[in-house]
């Protein structure tokens, strides 16, 4: 428990955290097995599930491949350890019970671009502020090549920037040279291992190198889950934006 302590002061410090070795690893693989089978009919998901991502990689030959709110297709994903684990150290990082409000997944195959950096608040118009904590999930072991994580140290304690939306894929993205203007923080991860970040943290993801296709789960919790756009001052917060549109 103290060990979580320090990593809840690194966490809201630096804006993003990397636990070590914090869930079994047979837990891992039941939920990576349900992704698999998930993943195998990804053609199949109704386009409100899919995401496309515009790749960054001159030489890629892969497309990456992300499903949201993977709960609502695999309900079974719930009732794994992994979840329940999950849930319990985002509570402990939280400071008080944690309730889900979003999950996806991505699996990058080999020689697939890198995800542009970006804020995850950007993709929040209807909530001022995010009260949310994300976690990172590597199914894997993923080392720097195989499209590991990256961050900008601190950057949750600056303003929004300003997003641009692909044309391609309607995904967000940071309109600047983050990486010749900002120190990198980059996290190779084991499986078993978590990085959790903050809505406001600058990140994005490297490109896919290594022979294997990259999996992780991305799970989102918050002290009031998928309610949290009905605080009062949220639901302010939208109809000043709505007044000024």
């Amino acid at each position: 428990m103290e060990r979580l302590q320090e990593a809840k002061k690194d966490l809201y410090k630096k804006g993003y955290v990397h636990l070590a070795q914090v869930l079994p690893e047979a837990s891992v693989a039941d939920g990576r097995v349900l992704l698999d089978r998930l993943f195998a009919d990804h053609c199949g998901i109704a386009a409100k599930y899919a995401t496309r991502h515009a790749s960054s990689l001159e030489q890629a030959t892969a497309e990456i491949q992300e499903i949201n709110h993977v709960l609502a297709l695999v309900p079974k994903m719930k009732q794994t350890s992994l979840y329940a684990q999950c849930r319990a150290l985002a509570g402990v990082l939280l400071g008080r019970r944690a309730y889900y409000s979003f999950d996806h997944a991505i699996y990058k195959p080999p020689k697939s671009g890198a995800v542009s950096w970006h804020q995850d608040q950007a993709y929040k118009s209807t909530v001022k502020k995010m009260q949310s904590i994300h976690m990172w999930v590597p199914l894997h072991d993923v080392p720097l090549r195989a499209g590991a994580l990256q961050y900008v140290p601190y950057s949750h304690l600056q303003a929004l920037k300003a997003h641009r939306r692909h044309k391609d894929t309607g995904t967000l993205f940071v309109d600047a040279d983050v990486e010749s203007n900002s120190p990198i923080s980059k996290c190779a991860a084991k499986m078993g291992d978590i990085v959790v970040h903050l809505p406001n943290t600058l990140h994005s993801s490297l490109p896919n190198l290594s022979r294997q296709t990259r999996k992780a789960w991305i799970l989102h919790f918050s002290p009031y889950g998928r309610f949290e756009m009905y605080l009062p001052h949220n639901i302010l917060h939208g109809l000043r934006r709505r007044l000024m549109a």
